[in-house]
């Protein structure tokens, strides 16, 4: 029997399954809170779910409008203790709501903080007892064409997001990476490389570069995102929260990552919890 991307499962034995699956936790923003609605066609969240089904559990534990500064403090009240389960691997999303300008004060964390708070949640003891593996994720890049439309509409005199100002962010996020050993997606790069952009060029959705289709493609327009629960008009939406399109590169480079550093844990090489039907318990 083949999966669905032809590889042949690996089943455990009855006897060897121990409580609950082990679980991938997604910790992030609204970023990671909208990764599995599939109303725009993919889901990053989702086609993780479904990449790893009866294998690892998915765990959605992203928060609209969070910054690294709150997601120190809500760490510790969601994490489950070790007598709970196993976290095999973490997914560490944050730098949308960080990167923030300073006048955007409910929001913004100055660079240097991101940092230092980016490290604390990795060595959070909450986190350590798993000793899972970790995986960190930069910020998306910015669109500033699409911000402006919505930031004005909503009475704002000026932007509260840069494209230059979130390079320093996804920067940060790797500098962080390479100082405690973890590795990193850059969706920031992947994003914009996507789009046709190369380093060194001038950087896509800065108000001083030409406005690109391909770019603005990849993050939602303003018009309605999920987020609470409802669908309702989401102004902060626009080019910043990803459209299918740009969910569909954190996936691929999710994955590609995961396979590169700990290909133990690729779905191809985990075994089924409980075994194949034709060996199931009778």
């Amino acid at each position: 029997m083949s999966t669905i991307d032809g590889h042949e499962p690996v089943s455990r034995n009855e006897d060897e399954f121990q409580g609950p699956c082990k679980q991938i936790i997604l910790f992030g923003d609204s970023i990671t809170q909208m990764s599995f609605n599939q109303e725009d066609g993919f889901g990053f969240g989702a086609s993780l779910q479904d990449a790893y089904i009866r294998r690892l559990d998915v765990i959605n534990r992203g928060f609209g409008g969070y910054n690294t500064q709150h997601a120190i403090k809500v760490l510790p009240k969601f994490f489950p203790k070790v007598s709970q389960t196993k976290v095999a691997l973490m997914l560490v999303f944050f730098g949308a709501n960080d990167s923030c300008l300073p006048h955007a004060a409910t929001h913004y964390v100055p660079v240097e903080n991101y940092r230092q708070n980016l490290a604390d949640i990795i060595r959070n003891p909450c986190i350590q007892a798993h000793d899972p593996k970790i995986l960190l994720i930069t910020p998306p890049p910015a669109n500033e064409h699409q911000i402006e439309q919505y930031d004005f509409a909503k009475g704002h005199s000026s932007l509260r997001r840069r494209a230059e100002n979130t390079k320093l962010y996804a920067e940060a996020c790797k500098n962080v990476g390479a100082e405690l050993q973890v590795p990193v997606v850059d969706l920031w790069t992947a994003c914009l490389e996507d789009a046709g952009w190369r380093k060194g060029a001038a950087l896509l959705g800065s108000m001083s570069t030409p406005r690109k289709h391909e770019f603005d493609a990849l993050f939602l327009d303003g018009k309605i995102c999920s987020l609470d629960g409802a669908l309702a008009e989401a102004d902060s939406s626009a080019g910043v929260h990803l459209r299918s399109s740009g969910y569909k590169i954190l996936y691929l480079e999710v994955m590609k990552a995961i396979r590169s550093n700990w290909p133990e844990l690729a779905p191809e090489n985990l075994p089924f919890v409980f075994p194949t039907w034709e060996f199931a318990p009778k």
